[in-house]
C-alpha cells in the first residue's frame, strides 16, 4: 500500500510542531513568520518533497533536531534564557539537506543502467460487460487510485518508484526521455550546489574581515607598547624602538595590502554569484509557470511530471508532448 506524502504546508506544520516541543527553544520566528522567510520555508520543502529519497516525518524530524542541535552548539552555555531560532540556522539546515540529497539522487540515478525494454504501464482490469475504451491519438494513461491517508504519525518513509511508460512509447522516445530527466536532476542540482557556493565565500568573506580587525587591533596593542618602551629608554633604546617600529609598519602595510586584493576578490566573486543565482531563479520561476500551465491543460489525465525536452514538454509516462510554441515559450 502506497501513502500519499506530506505536502508542502503539511511539512512546516510538522517542523514547528516538533520544534515548539522542545522548551529550550524559542520559536517565535516560526510562528510568527514573516511573509518572506514562510515563502522560503516551503519553496525548500517543495524541493525536499520532490526528492525520490525524501522520508516524509521521519526526514521532517530529522531537520528538527539538526536545527535543534545547530542552536544548542552555538548558545551561550552559561544563559538560562530560552535559545531563539533564527532564520538563518534554519535556511542553512534545509539548505545543507537538499544538497546532500539531490547528490545521492544524482549518483543513484547515474548508477542505474538504461535497459533496451523498460516495464509498460498497466490498465486497471476491466470487466466483462464493460464497453471499450475511446480511441484517441495517444493512449491515456490510467490514474492510479489512492489509498485512504493513515493518521500523520503513522505515515512511513515513502518508496520513490521509477515512473512507468506508457503503452505504444517507441524506445527512441523513453531514452530521450531518460535523459532529459536526469538533465532535469542536474539543473536542480547546480542550482543548490550555486546556493552553496555563495554561502560559503560569504563565509570567507567574514572570516577575511576579522582577520583585518583582529591584526588592526595587534597593530594598536603594538604601537602602545613601543610608546611606553620608547618613554622609558635612552637615546640608544629610542632609536632601536624607531627602527622596530617603522620595519613593524612596513609589514603592516604589506599585510594591509594584502587583505584589501583579497576582499576585492571575494567581493568580486560574490556579486558573480548573486548575478548567476538570479538568472537561475529566473529560469526556474519560468519553469514552474510552464509547469503551471501543462497542469491546467490537462492533457495528461493522469497527472504525470513534464519532463522538459528540446522544443517542448512530455510527461513522465511518455505518451503526451506539448510544444513550446504552444506553451508561449517558443
Amino acid at each position: 500500500m502506497t501513502f500519499r506524502g506530506l505536502n508542502a504546508n503539511e511539512c512546516l506544520e510538522l517542523f514547528t510542531a516538533l520544534l515548539k516541543k522542545k522548551k529550550h527553544l524559542d520559536i517565535i520566528t516560526l510562528t510568527s513568520a514573516s511573509v518572506a522567510f514562510q515563502r522560503e520555508l516551503l519553496h525548500r520543502f517543495t524541493l525536499l518533497t520532490g526528492l525520490t529519497n525524501w522520508a516524509n516525518a521521519r526526514d521532517v524530524g530529522t531537520l528538527a533536531k539538526s536545527v535543534s542541535g545547530q542552536l544548542l552548539r552555538t548558545a551561550d552555555p552559561d544563559s538560562r534564557d530560552p535559545i531563539r531560532v533564527e532564520e538563518i540556522t534554519v535556511l542553512t539546515v534545509f539548505d545543507t539537506m537538499i544538497t546532500e540529497r539531490s547528490k545521492r539522487a544524482e549518483n543513484l540515478s547515474l548508477k542505474i543502467p538504461v535497459q533496451p525494454h523498460l516495464p509498460t504501464q498497466t490498465a486497471a482490469p476491466q470487466t466483462q460487460n464493460a464497453p471499450p475504451p475511446p480511441k484517441v491519438g495517444t493512449q491515456a494513461c490510467q490514474p492510479v487510485p489512492q489509498a485512504e491517508d493513515p493518521p500523520l504519525e503513522e505515515r512511513g518513509p515513502e518508496t520513490a518508484s521509477a515512473d512507468l511508460r506508457d503503452p505504444g512509447v517507441s524506445d527512441e522516445t523513453w531514452a530521450r526521455l531518460q535523459l532529459d530527466k536526469q538533465a532535469m536532476t542536474a539543473r536542480d542540482k547546480q542550482y543548490h550546489e550555486l546556493l552553496a557556493s555563495q554561502a560559503e565565500l560569504e563565509a570567507e568573506h567574514a572570516r577575511k574581515r576579522e582577520e583585518e580587525e583582529q591584526s588592526l587591533r595587534q597593530e594598536q596593542q603594538r604601537q602602545k607598547q613601543v610608546s611606553n618602551r620608547r618613554a622609558t629608554t635612552e637615546a640608544a633604546a629610542r632609536l632601536a624602538a624607531t627602527e622596530e617600529e617603522d620595519e613593524a609598519k612596513r609589514r603592516f602595510e604589506q599585510e594591509r595590502i594584502r587583505h584589501e586584493l583579497e576582499r576585492r576578490k571575494l567581493e568580486e566573486g560574490l556579486v558573480r554569484l548573486e548575478r548567476e543565482r538570479k538568472a537561475a531563479e529566473e529560469e526556474r520561476q519560468k519553469e514552474a509557470a510552464a509547469q503551471r500551465k501543462l497542469r491546467t491543460l490537462g492533457v495528461c489525465v493522469a497527472g504525470f511530471r513534464w519532463i522538459k525536452q528540446a522544443d517542448g514538454y512530455r510527461c513522465a509516462g511518455g505518451s503526451h508532448f506539448v510544444g513550446d510554441a504552444e506553451l508561449g515559450l517558443g
